[in-house]
């Protein structure tokens, strides 16, 4: 019986193989599609959750800028040591900072690694299982170090247990003695380190001087919301900040805060894309529809005999089911095949790591419920519309039933073209937002110029370097910095100038840099020359925003202000430029010329010689056993920034395309079909004399109208939708009517080329021929 079944089944796809080819690709692009889309969603929603509970928060600074509210996700020293003693539900709290430069030397080998200094509780909060040594013991003692197991098989290599233990490792000049080996921390987690040091009580610290990760774990009864009030009631005499606790399973997909509150973040993006990722099944089961209720002529008489001898409707609807479901499964299959193939090229173009799970118990029994939601929604719907028609009425009438009627169909392809738009306009805003930011002026020029994030003993030599590079033909002008201009400036609110009022609290950004920052970077003055600004002691340059503030430009100019309780003297006033990143706007700044605590070197070299500035840069970290190549393009690091919003863009305009591909295909599908089931009308039309136009417009009519509406409907959606987005950004475009009219053009061109397909194919129709048949 079921070798019977299938030969039908195979015998009725060969009698409509063009709708077969269409229908299984259509389906088998949407499936791979919905596949990739929701790995992707897997693995952003993985992050943080390694841990065994969820009373793990950090803590977020908020404190006022110039009339707004910031949040940082890092606090200083003072503010921490009053978040533990004293208050109800803290049962632990830690925290961390980078360590600056991670060149770990022993055993006569040497790794590269990102490491922390970290408080003595860190394995408190993030238990990490140790696989040599204790977590109790790891960080009491400061010349100790516990590692990661990943950097222990790096070092030692696989029999890293019987060597590792109470070795001496060699860092920034400082040897230190290895106490422990823990278990690496999961790829898919937010905070990570190849090592940690015990941290060093500094007490001496400004307490605005956010300068530490900080984590906190709350006991189970604890309430995050009594904490935080406990803890902001317990520094309002400390500090005009407050802070709040963020759950750290949400610190990945929540990163944004607005007015010192959560505000989004890449949970964005995972909704977006989880929507976009059922709109694109969605999709290939609205093709499936369509056309096999499109077909479903051809068959009307067959199940009406079948009716009459007696077949039973629930039979029937279970065979065409039947049928659907083996065409799902061929899609299914090729979906997988395509995944597996694509996966390469996509990790590639959009910069992820997505894997085929392809040993995951849980991923085949997700592709099973996708098999079976598949074949339902694409199946029960024709079955049941093909079944509802009386027989006898069929067979007397001498042609097929009408099944399904005209609306249902014109539903689901208006709703496929409006999915194809709105993601091509999501595509198209988020390009040109990217290129936006990537293009913008930002008060300095950042081409050609190569930075080095400088060791602790490369710091003590910045005046040895600064003669050495003077030497340097290859080197058109160099600087030190504290800032790479991307991560931001510390901001502090200990300035004082002649006027200030006890009320002003206006914080401003402090970059410690040399005499020849302005020079290297370019930066616009609006008073004195480059380098003669920096003469007096202590001397300061402000920013545009800063010298307003002050009470402005020739009210400050010469004039002393006191920053960090040291009098400095104003004596060059720059335009206004980005020193962090175009997510934030510029804040007052004071540029001051105290290279001893710059961690950045910036080169910027004779046009030409690029090669030679690099191996400079990699020269400086280069010892007996190797290199390090830890140098940067400026222009590289400012397009790194906005991964996230092109990856968005990239994302968008690929699976814009495939809506297309399916959209179009369906297009293709109803219309071939459209022309087979009306050949006689069109042949009795050119007999009497109807022109070309006049067919087309008979067999396009109905779907151009659906393709208005689609069009009509999404613009607003889109509009909406993407003005809520670009409004995050400070820096931002506008959206025109000619932002809408470029990709309905493109599509438009499309769909002229389905048009003039067709409009060849209804030339070449013989009446003769046609009547005959």
């Amino acid at each position: 019986m079921l070798s019977t079944f299938l030969q039908k089944t195979i015998r009725i796809y060969k009698s409509n193989r063009l709708l077969f080819l269409i229908n299984t690709l259509g389906l088998s692009i949407g499936m791979a599609s919905f596949i990739i889309l929701i790995l992707w969603v897997t693995k952003e929603k993985s992050y943080n959750t390694f841990l065994k509970n969820d009373s793990v928060y950090q803590v977020v600074t908020n404190y006022t800028v110039n009339g707004g509210v910031r949040s940082a996700r890092s606090t200083s020293l003072p503010l921490i040591r009053a978040m533990g003693p004293g208050v109800a539900g803290v049962e632990a709290v830690a925290y961390t900072k980078p360590v600056s430069g991670g060149l770990i030397k022993a055993a006569g080998k040497q790794a590269r690694s990102n490491g922390r200094y970290a408080s003595a509780d860190i394995f408190r909060i993030f238990p990490q299982p140790f696989l040599l040594g204790t977590a109790d013991v790891a960080l009491t003692d400061l010349s100790a170090i516990v590692i990661s197991s990943s950097l222990a098989e790096r070092l030692y290599g696989k029999d890293w247990r019987t060597q590792s233990e109470n070795n001496v490792l060699a860092l920034n000049q400082k040897e230190y003695m290895v106490k422990g080996v823990f278990e690496s921390f999961p790829e898919h987690s937010t905070f990570s380190s190849d090592f940690f040091i015990p941290m060093e009580k500094d007490t001496n610290e400004h307490i605005g001087s956010y300068n530490y990760e900080t984590y906190i774990k709350l006991n189970e009864k604890a309430s995050a919301a009594n904490v935080v009030n406990s803890i902001n009631k317990k520094i309002a005499g400390l500090s005009a900040v407050s802070i709040l606790l963020q759950p750290f399973r949400d610190i990945h997909l929540y990163s944004n805060f607005n007015n010192g509150k959560v505000d989004g973040g890449r949970i964005l993006y995972v909704r977006l894309f989880m929507v976009a990722a059922f709109f694109l099944l969605g999709m290939g089961c609205i093709n499936f529809m369509n056309l096999y209720i499109a077909s479903s002529f051809k068959r009307t008489k067959e199940l009406s005999v079948k009716r009459l001898i007696g077949a039973g409707r629930g039979t029937l609807v279970w065979q065409l089911i039947s049928e659907a479901y083996i065409t799902v499964f061929i899609s299914v299959v090729l979906s997988l095949l395509l995944t597996f193939l694509l996966l390469p090229f996509i990790n590639e173009y959009l910069s992820e790591n997505l894997r085929f799970p392809i040993q995951s118990w849980q991923f085949w029994l997700f592709i099973l419920g996708v098999f079976m939601v598949t074949g339902l929604l694409a199946s029960v719907y024709p079955a049941l519309r093909l079944t509802s028609f009386s027989p006898l009425s069929v067979l007397k009438s001498h042609q097929g039933a009408k099944i399904g009627g005209i609306g249902i169909t014109k539903i689901l392809f208006t709703l496929q073209f409006f999915i194809s738009i709105f993601l091509i306009y999501i595509a198209f805003t988020t390009n040109r937002q990217v290129r936006y930011l990537l293009d913008k002026d930002l008060g300095y020029n950042k081409e050609n110029i190569i930075g080095k994030k400088l060791s602790p003993d490369e710091v003590q030599k910045i005046d040895l370097l600064k003669q050495e590079l003077a030497g340097k033909s290859f080197v058109t002008s160099e600087t030190f910095s504290s800032s790479n201009l991307i991560s931001g400036t510390p901001m502090t609110g200990d300035v004082a100038w002649t006027g200030k009022t006890p009320a002003d609290s206006v914080r401003f950004a402090v970059l410690y840099t040399d005499k020849d920052f302005v020079k290297t970077f370019k930066v616009k003055l609006l008073t004195g020359n480059a380098g003669a600004e920096f003469g007096a002691d202590l001397p300061v340059v402000i920013n545009k925003k800063a010298a307003k503030i002050m009470g402005g430009e020739v009210a400050i100019l010469n004039k002393t202000i006191n920053v960090f309780g040291n009098n400095c003297r104003v004596t060059g006033i720059a335009d206004d430029f980005n020193f962090t990143s175009l997510y934030n706007p510029i804040d007052p700044l004071i540029i001051a010329d105290y290279p001893s605590e710059a961690d950045y070197i910036f080169i910027r070299p004779v046009p030409g010689r690029e090669a030679d500035a690099i191996a400079y840069l990699e020269k400086l970290g280069r010892n007996d056993s190797g290199k390090q190549e830890s140098y940067f393009w400026v222009k590289d690091s400012l397009d790194t920034l906005y991964q996230d919003e092109a990856n968005l863009g990239r994302r968008s305009f690929l699976f814009s395309i495939v809506c297309i591909l399916i959209a179009m295909s369906g297009f293709l599908g109803l219309v071939n079909f459209s022309i087979i089931k009306r050949m006689r009308e069109m042949g009795i039309r050119k007999v009497f004399g109807s022109s070309q136009q006049q067919m087309l417009l008979l067999i396009f009519k109905d779907f151009l109208q659906c393709i208005v509406i689609a069009v009509l409907i999404a613009i607003p959606v889109s509009y909406m939708f993407l003005n809520n987005w670009l409004d995050k950004f400070p820096y931002r475009i506008y959206l025109h009517p000619v932002s809408f009219l470029i990709p309905l053009v493109c599509m438009g061109f499309i769909i002229f080329l389905v048009v003039l397909f067709y409009s060849f194919r209804l030339e070449k129709i013989n009446p003769i021929h046609v009547l005959k048949e």
